[in-house]
């Protein structure tokens, strides 16, 4: 597995159209003054305007060994809320004939999702194990990243949603899914908690590095990437991030894993949180508080010594994945985990 990019990669900079800040209510504003001063608005636009660029227009070299079919769905459209696009995934199909046979519990279908910036090529290589396992490996490119159209990312707004339609495009062409297991990272895995929680075909869900939502990342981003910004108030950030969904089109509280993970009505679905302790860029917080908001059905494993790009990689990681889509949970390590 390769490393994915991390969390957020914005150039801020004011070539292109600024949005409107929503203006901050009294309750909100308290001692803050009522006007931003003019470069801190400038900043919070262009933040605003770069949280929700897609990352389609320099797609990642791509190789398609053992490629089986090129899957195109368009996504959304009228009557769905959501802007129409049409999505490009790789299907691997399982090997029928697998050394040492298939795992009586595996997962059938297996829904592999990239990072922010990234594409399915970098899945690939994980396609590849999985198929030889006896598991379909689907690799999408979500909206506005790698061979996919959008105007917009919506982080798991439009994206849930969406992947909904790519399971229901496999269907349409008997191609299962069958029990559903999805293999996920940072934004990806934002995404993957969402529509587990969303589209009950979903059986199992491997979640590295993970964040609760996107009100919640985003402050936590700005301080670690931009510390010269450090007196900006959280409650202006957030109106960066309402002006970054509205002009995208989505509602921001609906970008939240932990909400819909929370919901009455969530899925049944296994979640392994998979989250690297020393995580500089999504703090091992989140993780704790969405394997709390999933509760009996999802488990958290800790991996020692780890960063946000180093939890992707490793050998426990490996066995744990693997396991947890073939449905070995007892083979899955408790608690914390150290290479």
């Amino acid at each position: 597995m390769r490393a994915v990019v991390p969390l957020f990669a914005l150039a801020l900079a004011c070539s292109e159209p600024s949005v409107e800040l929503p203006p901050a209510s009294p309750a909100a504003r308290g001692d803050a003054p009522a006007e931003l001063a003019g470069d801190a608005r400038r900043f919070l636009e262009d933040l605003a305007r770069q949280l929700v660029r897609p990352r389609n227009g320099r797609p990642r070299p791509e190789t398609t060994e053992r490629l089986d079919h090129t899957l195109r769905v368009v996504a959304g459209g009228p009557g769905t809320g959501r802007a129409s696009a049409a999505l490009e995934a790789w299907v691997f199909e399982a090997w029928t004939e697998v050394s040492g046979g298939r795992a009586p519990n595996a997962a059938d279908t297996v829904l592999l999702l990239h990072g922010l910036g990234d594409s399915k090529a970098s899945m690939a290589g994980l396609a590849r194990r999985l198929q030889s396992r006896g598991m379909r490996a689907v690799a999408v490119d979500l909206r506005g990243h790698g061979r996919s159209e959008g105007d917009h990312i919506g982080y798991g707004a439009f994206e849930a949603p969406d992947l909904s339609q790519v399971l229901d495009a496999l269907a349409a062409e008997g191609r299962g899914p069958g029990k559903v297991g999805v293999y996920a990272a940072s934004y990806g895995a934002h995404v993957a908690a969402q529509l587990a929680a969303r589209d009950a075909r979903v059986d199992r869900v491997v979640a590295v590095g993970a964040y609760r939502s996107l009100r919640a990342t985003v402050p936590e981003f700005v301080a670690l990437r931009y510390p010269e910004r450090a007196g900006l108030a959280e409650q202006e950030i957030q109106r960066a991030v309402t002006a970054a969904a509205g002009l995208a089109g989505f509602d921001a509280a609906e970008a939240s894993a932990e909400r819909w993970l929370s919901a009455p009505e969530a899925g049944p679905a296994r979640v392994l949180f998979v989250h690297g302790a020393e995580d500089e860029v999504v703090p091992i917080a989140h993780a704790e508080r969405l394997a709390g908001a999933c509760g009996a059905p999802c488990r958290l494993l800790r991996l020692e010594g780890k960063d946000h790009l180093g939890s992707m990689h490793g050998p426990v990681l490996r066995a744990a994945l693997l396991a947890w889509l073939e449905g070995r949970w007892d083979d899955v390590p408790e608690g914390a985990a150290t290479e």
